[in-house]
């Protein structure tokens, strides 16, 4: 079941009051009411509508005031991928973000108007929503917010299945006063423009008292102490010289995490708990900055091994065997620079993996399908628009090829792309804490690649075996420093 509507018959309001069709007056009358509204509000310059769902309101605005800057945020990949395909405008932009993950997600742009209709009810940790959106607008930004009160008191799990909580008119006005220092309101007379709503007077789809409108002014500040922002060494030690990866290092049937200290060049392998031999430490033979490395089987023999790339020169060694001295496979790869992340993949269903880039300014991702000389075969952008994105892979799906994903350091969160088309349908999880080196894996030998973090500050690895948030399946010890 599908929890946003879409104006199938375009975006005329009349049509549906003809058709009796409640579910499309409500939802679009809303929209032609803000309309009204920011008519008589010539200051607005930034908008956001936060929770756009399919993106038709959103379009609405945008279309109607060409000068503002219209933002549509949504959680949900596929209604983000809809209003994408449906709607497109110059000072339009649809982006994925989570209200409660605000920074992470949706970034720190200040905004004079927030539009919110039917999202606040959709989510658990309303006062993190409600804290995310007065730090975000302007001093003297306001909020146009809509969701059902149709109760005499607030319910937790009503009936409709993506609802978390539906509210009264006096449990929904009292929440509000903790954030806004005035609401204009339907009850009391002080909403403006009730004429649009008085569109249906008669038809039988009475609006105001069951998805109740409010226009919430002068934001409130709120100093929240629990609130702190990710550690400096924290972040540091993601962005230094320790790289996660993982792989089959033994033939097992499945993977085991690994870490490398590209400073020094030395890798430690861990093994299974019931596979005799202690952590494989070897030196990969190259070290410093420069160099991105990553893990593959580049000779289809059930093995994973080691690979780096040399992003000033483009040049790729591929080791044959995880120890010292190993043979190597080495060739160019056109197109690196500096800022490229590394990442690999059996991206056709070959049974060998081959390198990808990744541009983690742009969201491109650039995946080659052979060892060799050259640039890379197929060129796409994945992920959500926001800055010190870590790219990931694997079957996400058991389907024989691996795809992409990316994971936000600062949010802990992961965005898988089930398949290479764009229409598919892809996955974000929180797993772990911010802060943490992301990896990839087959953990448990089902043919499905799932989520894992090394978090450093702890000193341990955490692997889930599904795509669900959640506690850890397995936790493996980091022992010791990988670096002297």
């Amino acid at each position: 079941m599908d929890e946003h509507f879409r104006p199938e018959a375009g975006l005329e309001l009349d049509d549906y009051v003809r058709a009796g069709d409640t579910n499309a007056v409500w939802h679009l009358i809303r929209y032609l009411w803000a309309l009204e509204y920011l008519a008589d509000q010539p200051s607005i310059a930034r908008l956001l509508d936060l929770g756009c769902g399919a993106g038709y309101g959103t379009y609405l605005i945008a279309s109607r005031f060409p000068e503002v800057t219209v933002l549509g945020v949504d959680y949900d990949p596929a209604a983000i991928e809809a209003a994408r395909a449906a709607y497109s405008l110059p000072n339009l932009r649809f982006a994925l973000g989570d209200a409660t993950q605000w920074e992470a997600t949706i970034g720190n742009d200040i905004h004079d108007c927030i539009v919110s209709f039917d999202a606040i009810e959709h989510i658990e940790h309303r006062e993190l929503v409600m804290q995310g959106i007065v730090e975000h607008l302007s001093p003297a930004g306001v909020l146009l917010l809509s969701t059902p009160c149709a109760w005499a008191s607030p319910v937790l799990k009503p009936g409709w299945e993506f609802h978390k909580i539906e509210y009264s008119l006096a449990t929904l006005f009292d929440m509000l006063r903790r954030y806004f220092g005035r609401l204009l309101r339907p009850d009391d007379g002080s909403l403006p423009h009730v004429e649009v709503f008085d569109r249906l007077a008669g038809t039988g789809m009475e609006y105001l008292l069951l998805l109740n409108p409010v226009v919430c002014e002068r934001p409130i500040l709120i100093d929240n102490p629990y609130r702190a922002s990710l550690p400096d060494e924290t972040q540091q030690n993601a962005d230094g010289g320790l790289r996660g990866i993982s792989g089959d290092w033994g033939a097992w049937g499945y993977d085991m995490p690994g870490l490398v200290d590209i400073r020094t060049g030395l890798a430690r392998l861990f093994a299974p708990g019931d596979v005799d031999g202690e952590t494989v430490e070897f030196d990969i033979g190259v070290s410093g900055n420069e160099w991105q490395v990553v893990a593959g089987d580049w000779d289809a023999d059930g093995i994973d091994t080691i690979g780096a790339l040399n992003t000033e020169t483009g040049e790729v060694l591929l080791l044959a065997r995880n120890e010292p001295g190993a043979q190597r496979i080495t060739f160019q790869f056109e197109g690196a620079c500096p800022t490229s992340l590394l990442l690999a993949g059996d991206w056709d269903g070959d049974g060998t993996d081959t390198l990808g880039l990744f541009d983690p300014e742009t969201r491109v991702f650039r995946l080659k399908d052979s060892n060799a000389d050259g640039p890379h075969d197929r060129a796409f952008v994945f992920g959500p628009e926001l800055g010190g994105m870590r790219p990931v892979a694997g079957d996400w799906s058991s389907a024989g090829v691996d795809s992409v994903g990316v994971y936000s350091p600062s949010s802990a969160k992961f965005y898988l792309r089930i398949a290479e088309r764009p229409d598919d349908t892809n996955l974000f999880i929180n797993f772990g804490v911010a802060g943490c080196l992301p990896i990839a894996g087959d953990w448990n030998g089902d043919g499905i690649d799932t989520i894992g973090v090394c978090n450093l500050a702890d000193r341990q690895i955490y692997l889930r075996n599904s795509h669900s948030p959640g506690p850890a399946d397995v936790c493996i010890p980091i022992p010791s420093p990988v670096h002297d």
